[in-house]
């Protein structure tokens, strides 16, 4: 159990450190995301697909 929370104890100084280090350099590491941004300064065309059934191919149809 004190492997453990020494181990813990390590990596979040290590942690701490490199985040202080990257701060200092004017460094912003994004965080990952999934956002979707959509231009809507024009109207969106969209399609609607059905899941294909095996063998067969799903067919697109605009949306009205």
């Amino acid at each position: 159990m004190e492997d453990l929370e020494n181990f813990i104890f390590i990596k979040s100084e290590l942690h701490s450190a490199i985040n202080d280090k990257l701060n200092d350099a004017n460094i912003v590491i994004a965080f990952p995301q999934r956002d979707v941004h959509l231009n809507t300064s024009e109207p969106l065309e969209i399609h609607l697909t059905r899941k294909a059934k095996e063998g067969k191919t799903s067919e697109t149809k605009p949306a009205q």
